[in-house]
């Protein structure tokens, strides 16, 4: 935003974890794995009072469970990278929120959140592939795919309309030396 109006006074977010993974090698290959759920109280959500203004606001409950994986090795001259996430966020109250230029908000420009919609900007699941290829005269070539699932865009708490379609980015590159 271009600009905020004055935050109402604000909590100290409180997060209450557990984590749990293991990391080691098989073989060659690196690897870690890892589960997780965060409970976030008095957690900060932006909410949006028009076009480019803005507030900051406490939100009671919030929470994220979740899975992380990751790989890596070497095969010859090619170095790779793969990993995965899976993230469960989602609001853990009903309340209401700012949202003046949804299409759903009731006269005052608010939104209905429940329990268990899904927090904006967050997708489910994300897959990484990194490879890089070393030639022996010094010339590199990297691929890069990351994989993101559709999610809420911001304003959109409430989770009534159409997730963002997920995407796919493919970066190609050459480095000599």
């Amino acid at each position: 935003p271009n600009a905020f109006l004055a935050d109402p006074p604000l909590d100290d977010v409180i997060a209450k974890t557990f984590e749990a993974g293991a990391r080691g090698f098989i073989g060659e290959v690196a690897y870690s794995v890892g589960v997780f759920r965060t409970k976030n109280i008095d957690d900060i959500l932006f909410q949006t009072t028009g076009r480019s203004t803005g507030l900051f606001a406490n939100v009671d409950e919030t929470r994220r469970t979740g899975f992380e994986s990751d790989a890596r090795g070497r095969f010859g001259n090619l170095n790779w990278r793969l990993s995965y996430s899976y993230v469960d966020a989602t609001f853990e109250d009903d309340f209401q929120v700012l949202s003046p230029n949804h299409e759903f908000a009731d006269d005052e420009g608010e939104i209905t959140v429940r329990s268990g919609d899904r927090i904006p900007g967050i997708p489910q699941n994300q897959f990484k592939l990194i490879t890089d290829y070393n030639f022996e005269n010094g010339l590199n070539i990297g691929l890069d795919v990351l994989n993101n699932d559709g999610q809420f865009l911001r304003g959109d708490e409430s989770n009534q309309l159409d997730e963002v379609d997920g995407y796919s980015v493919v970066n190609l590159r050459a480095r000599y030396q």
